[in-house]
């Protein structure tokens, strides 16, 4: 989970630079410590208190938070140069600071309170931006620096390995519309799971893996895909046993 600014849809960081500046000048420091997440960490976020042990802290599944479209940070007041968690008069009025600059705080929801969450999406839904709807800049905004034709979840292909969109729809055999639609999200967060695949295996996984080791996508784990597999193995000098795990998944994705 990333924790810069830069993560951030251009918008967005403005809004948080501007919280940041206004909380200092009420002599409030914060620290912002979450900005975007890949749908495979959100769903990691969203074990944790079900199938996971520790406290539930989300609602949101992989592509249901804003976070996942970098239109969302969570920050906490320092006490001393630590978070102090518990302190509700400093959560409140870095909530009031938020919504002054133009943020939605998530400690004035009604239901699950998240007192260290901001966000900013302009009318625009979950379910838009599944979609591949993105909220558009306030008039007179600037955004010299950015570049509007790269949504912010290009991360996401980012982390498996993959930087175009069209050519992850072709591998996964998605029609390729340059769409990060919710078809191409859920097989992002798919391939994210790093799912155990060996001979025998089939479906987008195995397609995934045969782009990279340079196969035929079939689709089908057979004994060319093995071959490969194991090829790719001793390359990265990794046990060359043709069984794709958590160690040749890693070194798909970094590649």
């Amino acid at each position: 989970m990333s924790s810069n600014l830069n993560d951030l849809n251009p918008y967005v960081k403005h809004l948080a630079n501007k919280f940041l500046d206004e909380c200092n000048k009420q002599n409030l420091p914060v620290k912002i410590y979450f900005t975007f997440r890949t749908i495979a960490e959100q769903d990691e976020l969203y074990a944790q208190g079900r199938t996971k042990s520790g406290k539930v802290v989300t609602n949101a599944k992989g592509g249901q938070s804003y976070h996942n479209y970098g239109l969302a940070f969570d920050a906490a007041p320092l006490v001393n140069g630590d978070i102090d968690w518990n302190n509700e008069t400093l959560f409140n009025k870095m909530g009031q600071i938020g919504q002054s600059v133009g943020l939605e705080w998530g400690g004035s929801w009604k239901s699950f309170k998240d007192t260290p969450h901001f966000q900013w999406s302009r009318g625009i839904s979950i379910i838009d931006l599944q979609r591949g709807r993105r909220p558009t800049y306030p008039t007179g905004f600037d955004n010299n620096q950015s570049d509007s034709s790269k949504p912010q979840d290009i991360k996401q292909l980012l982390s498996i390995g993959i930087k175009d969109v069209k050519v992850f729809q072709e591998i996964v055999s998605i029609t390729p519309d340059g769409i990060l639609g919710p078809k191409t999200d859920s097989a992002i967060s798919i391939i994210s799971k790093k799912t155990l695949c060996k001979k025998g295996s089939t479906g987008i996984n195995v397609r995934y893996i045969q782009y990279k080791v340079g196969g035929k996508l079939t689709g089908i784990f057979d004994d060319a895909t093995l071959n490969l597999v194991k090829a790719w193995q001793s390359n990265k000098k990794l046990t060359s046993d043709g069984i794709v795990g958590d160690l040749t998944w890693k070194s798909f994705f970094d590649s």
